[in-house]
C-alpha cells in the first residue's frame, strides 16, 4: 500500500427503514444498519406510488439498507499498478501499521503511469464490507428476505 484514506459518515444510518406505497395500503419495515448504536433512534422511510406488492416494498427496504452500508465507510487506497483489479471486485486490504485487514468492494479505479519516474500506480475507491464474507460482515445477508435474495440473484449480484 502506498497510501490509505478512510471516511466515516453516519448521515445515512437508520435503525429501521420502512417502505410503503403512496396510499399506505401495504409496506415493509426492516432492520437498518447501525454498527455503533448510541441510543438515538433514527428511522428512515420511503414511499412511492409504483409499489404494487408488499414483496416489492421489502426488496426496496433491503436495498436501502445495503446502500446505507456502502455510504457508511468509504476508502481510497493507492497501490502499485495491478491490472487484475477491476470495478466490482472485492479486495482485502492489509496494512500492518494501521492494522487495516478488511474486505472492500471496489467502486472505482484510476491508473497513473509516470514514464519519467517509472511509476505505475492504481488509486482505488472502495466501500468497506467488513472482516469476513458471510461471517463477520457489517450486515448479515440472512436478514434479507427471500424475495430480495432472488432479485439480487436475477441481477447477478448475490
Amino acid at each position: 500500500m502506498l497510501g490509505f484514506g478512510s471516511r466515516l459518515s453516519s448521515r445515512s444510518i437508520r435503525e429501521r427503514v420502512f417502505v410503503a406505497n403512496l396510499a399506505g395500503n401495504f409496506g415493509a419495515a426492516v432492520k437498518g444498519l447501525n454498527p455503533y448504536p448510541s441510543g438515538l433512534r433514527r428511522v428512515g422511510g420511503y414511499t412511492d406510488q409504483h409499489f404494487l406488492t408488499e414483496a416489492e416494498c421489502r426488496i426496496m427496504a433491503d436495498l436501502i439498507v445495503l446502500r446505507q452500508l456502502f455510504t457508511y465507510r468509504t476508502d481510497t487506497v493507492r497501490i502499485p499498478g495491478l491490472p487484475a483489479i477491476q470495478v466490482d471486485d472485492q479486495v482485502r486490504l492489509v496494512e500492518r501499521i494501521s492494522e487495516e485487514h478488511y474486505l472492500h468492494y471496489v467502486k472505482s479505479v484510476s491508473m497513473e503511469f509516470d514514464m519519467k519516474a517509472g511509476t505505475y500506480t492504481y488509486s482505488l475507491g472502495t466501500h468497506w464490507l467488513g472482516a469476513a464474507p458471510f461471517n463477520n460482515w457489517t450486515f448479515d445477508p440472512a436478514n434479507m428476505s427471500a424475495e430480495t435474495k432472488a432479485y439480487l440473484q436475477a441481477m447477478g449480484r448475490y
